[in-house]
């Protein structure tokens, strides 16, 4: 629930792409932005641009042939269980898609892989030379700057596979979002331990997790978010994360996230409060599910005149 993002927000990391897609869910409605739940359900951000063009009529009929898709049984409702399975696998799309746009933006000479240099000139608009001038410099205001291209060095090097120096399509994939298992979310996890083990003893105690969180007033959700997360990641019991313990707490989990979306949308459109989603609850709701052009409101027009 939330842990890569919690833990990455908190911290200053570079998330996983899905990320994005949950925290909203801890926000409150005033706050809330419909473009997540319009992934979720779409799982194309090209869809999704041009839902939020069309006419509500069409975006309803639309929807309406959308949810006999995600209907897998089709007994006339949407079980929040199919509504798991059919978001989180929007959810990994959406992940395959933005890493499949990034590693055509970074292949630069079109031969197929992903070469450091490319990597540094296309995201950070600089050069493996200019970074090594830099660091010998030792201008204070750009130190951060070439540390942070270091972490990123170590985790390109984590991806490569088989040690040619390149990422092809699927390294790089797992470069810019790491799998559970891959040695790139262990990269990324020795060097999230690195800013919060304060006393240098190689774990993880909760009270250097938490930080400065404090246990009421605005920090009192967060507070006992982390505290929970400690909690599930401490699988010893022993009050202290080791590295394979901490790596794990930032394991992103699509069905948790999946989750937390689907029960998201049933609460905000199950109108006779049954626990599922008829066909005629999600078209009802369909603003909040994949959007649509908004009403033209005649006083506006007037205001042009």
């Amino acid at each position: 629930m939330l842990k890569f993002y919690i833990i990455a927000a908190f911290l200053g990391l570079t998330l996983a792409e899905p990320a994005e897609y949950t925290a909203h869910l801890r926000e409150e409605e005033q706050g809330h932005h419909a473009e997540f739940d319009h992934l979720a359900i779409l799982g194309n951000r090209k869809e999704a641009a041009e839902f939020a063009t069309i006419t509500p009529d069409d975006a309803q009929r639309r929807l309406a042939i959308l949810v006999e898709k995600m209907d897998q049984n089709a007994d006339g409702v949407l079980t929040q269980v199919e509504l798991i399975q059919w978001i989180s696998e929007n959810y990994r799309k959406l992940d395959r898609d933005a890493a499949n746009v990034q590693f055509a933006t970074a292949d630069v000479n079109g031969d197929g892989f992903a070469a450091w240099d490319e990597y540094l000139d296309k995201a950070h608009h600089t050069t493996p030379e200019k970074i090594e001038a830099t660091r010998k410099a030792g201008d204070e205001e750009f130190i951060e700057f070439v540390q942070s291209m270091d972490h990123d060095m170590r985790k390109f090097h984590a991806a490569d596979a088989n040690e040619d120096g390149k990422l092809d399509r699927k390294e790089y994939a797992e470069f810019t979002n790491p799998t559970p298992h891959g040695k790139v979310l262990e990269v990324e996890a020795l060097h999230a331990m690195e800013k919060v083990d304060k006393n240098r003893d190689g774990y993880v105690e909760e009270h250097e997790y938490i930080g400065n969180l404090k246990p009421d007033g605005d920090d009192a959700e967060l507070y006992k978010e982390m505290v929970k997360h400690f909690k599930e990641a401490d699988k010893n019991g022993d009050g202290l994360l080791d590295k394979l313990e901490y790596t794990g707490s930032m394991v992103f989990d699509y069905n948790d996230a999946a989750t937390l979306e689907a029960k998201h949308l049933i609460l905000k459109s199950d109108t006779n409060k049954d626990g599922e989603l008829s066909k005629d609850e999600v078209v009802a709701a369909h603003a909040m599910f994949v959007g649509s052009a908004k009403a033209i409101n005649p006083e506006d027009l007037r205001d042009e005149l």
